[in-house]
């Protein structure tokens, strides 16, 4: 699991360098900031009569913009998750979610993007938590395809509405100690936020909610799952510009 991140850090570096290096002088702008989602969960069929108990997702975001219409953007959370059985061990998953997208406006309040969707669970059959990149005897995880259209609407000079919309067409697996099994996953996730740009220190705060809709199809296992996530998010968000000034 080290191994697969630390490859997909060095990729997404290595990517985002060879692109700073393409465009033009003066025309890049790079932000980097922090994100969260707090989100309740759950799936269905539950095997169980237990609760879902919500978490805290955190982790990086990072972004560049050019050409005046172009920008690429990408998010990295992690956190952990509870699931409650009666009767049974608690279980924790460990839960990571990233998207990175390239994103195109193509009118005054209106974006296109599409990118790579990744969704991985981890958690120990014997009900204690899994660290961050730590390992477990169970784990899920789907990777796919995404796109979606974005919009933003000025509100003041430093307010902003945002709605977000996009599908998901993932493939993935899922494995414990006795099964192994392949899947595909469809899926869309809906945000709705606003946007507060604070022009002194370059910095923008945003506060919304987010929904989150998995569906999986599991090859050969007779048992297929719908999952849901749905929260609160919020990041805080820096923002420069390399080279000269527009």
């Amino acid at each position: 699991m080290k191994n697969k991140i630390a490859s997909c850090v060095v990729v997404l570096a290595a990517s985002a360098m060879v692109l700073l290096a393409a465009v033009p002088a003066g025309a890049v702008g790079v932000s980097a900031g922090a994100s969260t989602w707090y989100a309740w969960w759950g799936y269905t069929p539950h095997q169980g009569n237990g609760d879902f108990d919500p978490g805290l997702l955190y982790g990086p975001v990072v972004g560049i913009d050019f050409a005046k219409h172009w920008s690429v953007t990408s998010v990295f959370l992690t956190g952990n998750l509870g699931e409650r059985f009666d009767g049974l061990p608690d279980l924790r998953y460990r839960r990571y979610d990233s998207d990175t997208t390239v994103g195109y406006s193509f009118a005054r309040y209106f974006k296109i993007f599409a990118g790579f969707k990744y969704v991985r669970f981890d958690d120990d059959s014997s009900g204690g938590s899994t660290p961050i990149f730590g390992s477990a005897n169970q784990n899920f995880y789907t990777m796919g395809p995404g796109a979606g259209l974005s919009c933003l609407v000025p509100l003041t000079d430093t307010l902003f509405g945002i709605l977000n919309f996009s599908g998901l067409y993932c493939y993935g697996k899922y494995k414990d100690p006795s099964v192994s099994d392949n899947t595909k996953d469809l899926g869309y996730n809906i945000t709705a936020a606003i946007a507060w740009h604070y022009a002194p220190a370059s910095v923008t705060l945003t506060l919304g909610g987010r929904y989150q809709y998995l569906d999986s199809r599991y090859d050969t296992m007779t048992y297929d799952s719908k999952t849901k996530f749905y929260g609160i998010t919020f990041s805080a968000v820096y923002h420069f510009r390399m080279g000269d000034s527009e």
